[in-house]
């Protein structure tokens, strides 16, 4: 694999990063499997400031799924070598869904790896388990440690759907002071069918950042509405508004209250909303 990373107003974390990966997968049963793997990656910054460096990880991995629950879990360790930063630990990666009931099904992630500002930035596009998005990534040119975990909890009827989910992470900087962070964030999502073709939902978080520099410690805060109107059998109208609040002592800073407009085609939709 090539990845090339490319930030449009900093050229600080500019990166290329090759990878190769191994597995020996075993499949014991239709529903089980266990492998091991190894990986290794070489990340290069087109600055001369910033240090390349590589990333190397050896770990077991167990998939399995099952009418109740799914469970992804990789156990092994993970090795960071570079002109300036030298590090190692546990390598980490747990997803697990387990239904509660026909109606409430619980989510549990954990992660603990070496990352950087690139795939910070993946995972807030990817978004997933980790709430934050984009605005959640330090811009920097050096490697860090992120550990984190993720626990959520879903409800799904036919006419109501509600979303709890919170996380917890520190990102910890090899050889590097100042750069060091804790965040947590907290969101909570409700839809309700008000009638066969309106949808509408709500939601609300709040992200804390605090640097081991206190003067970067920030938060934000998220209130947005949606209204989804089905048309005909697969076209939708949506409208919805968002409200977001970023404050505190990096100089980032925003108040902005944003509306839209949408029309989506949805083929697989079928009769629900």
């Amino acid at each position: 694999r090539y990845e090339d990373a490319s930030y449009q107003s900093s050229d600080n974390a500019d990166t290329q990063r090759t990878t190769g990966n191994i597995a020996l997968i075993r499949r014991p049963s239709p529903s089980v499997a266990w492998s091991i793997n190894a990986s290794t990656s070489h990340v290069e910054y087109d600055t001369s400031g910033d240090t390349d460096y590589n990333n190397q990880e050896i770990f077991v991995r167990l998939e399995t799924t099952g009418a109740h629950q799914t469970l992804t879990a990789d156990l092994g360790a993970g090795f960071l070598d570079g002109d300036e930063q030298e590090d190692q630990g546990m390598v980490m990666r747990i997803n697990w869904m387990r239904n509660l009931s026909p109606s409430w099904r619980t989510e549990l992630g954990a992660i603990s790896e070496f990352r950087n500002a690139d795939d910070q930035f993946v995972s807030g596009v990817a978004g997933g388990s980790e709430l934050g998005g984009t605005q959640d990534v330090l811009l920097s040119g050096q490697a860090m440690r992120n550990d984190s975990a993720v626990l959520g909890l879903h409800f799904t009827r036919p006419r109501t759907t509600f979303r709890l989910l919170g996380d917890i992470g520190k990102e910890t900087y090899p050889d590097v002071d100042g750069l060091d962070r804790d965040r947590w964030s907290l969101g909570v999502e409700a839809s309700r069918l008000l009638t066969a073709r309106l949808r509408a939902t709500i939601e609300a978080r709040h992200e804390n950042r605090t640097n081991d520099n206190s003067a970067n410690d920030d938060k934000t805060d998220t209130l947005g509405l949606r209204l989804d109107w089905r048309l005909g059998r697969a076209l939708f109208l949506g409208i919805e508004g968002r409200h977001e609040d970023r404050s505190g002592e990096t100089g980032f800073g925003y108040t902005e209250t944003i509306y839209g407009a949408s029309i989506t085609y949805r083929p697989n939709s079928g009769q629900e909303l």
